[in-house]
């Protein structure tokens, strides 16, 4: 995200297509032949975001949301809705966390969510978002200290459901089962990189 381009490759390895956007984003996300980030780049010395939509196979700009006066990080859809990490809180720790909502084909903003963590983030709230299981994960850079969550798992209903270590500060992606036991993420757990 901070190299500022998307690079689409091949099952092969083989790029297939790219574009560079701005400098800070959040993890893309897939979801029915659609890919969204979520942008925060800085102009005048301050932060704010938005959301865009790319054709996944073409990576062709489809739509953009409005400006936000504040960031957003990782993104991810669930159960029809766009959820995107926001830095409501900035460098202060705080055991909730605030999501966005967005509508999945018009990208018009729908209010905010927040949840309660379970634990204390070491500052900026949501910073990746994934899914896996029916379940929305929604990792935060977490404390230093190893044996605290940095990931909370949600229900469909966003109910927290459980906390866990993934240390997923800069990427958060499940990975299917089947690869799950070739494949061990930072934190020793093999679901997620």
């Amino acid at each position: 995200t901070q190299s500022g381009a998307v690079h689409h490759l091949g099952w092969d390895g083989r790029l297939v297509k790219s574009f560079e956007g701005p400098h800070h984003f959040g993890d893309p996300f897939y979801w029915n032949g659609r890919l969204y980030i979520a942008y925060s780049p800085h102009e005048n010395g301050r932060q704010y975001g938005y959301i865009c939509m790319y054709d996944a196979k073409t990576l062709k700009l489809l739509k953009k949301s409005a400006r936000r006066s504040d960031p957003v990080d990782g993104l991810a859809v669930f159960n029809g809705v766009v959820y995107a990490g926001t830095k409501s809180f900035g460098r202060v720790p705080n055991d909730v966390v605030t999501l966005a909502k967005f509508d999945p084909e018009t990208l018009e903003e729908k209010g905010l969510v927040t949840i309660p963590l379970g634990f204390k983030t070491m500052y900026y709230g949501a910073q990746n978002l994934t899914v896996a299981d029916g379940h929305l994960y929604i990792g935060c850079y977490g404390a230093a200290d190893r044996s605290v969550p940095d990931t909370l798992v949600v229900d469909a209903d966003l109910k927290p459901v459980r906390t866990l270590r993934t240390d997923c500060g800069e990427g958060l992606s499940a990975v299917p089962e089947t690869l799950s036991n070739a494949v061990v993420g930072p934190a020793g757990n093999g679901r997620f990189l």
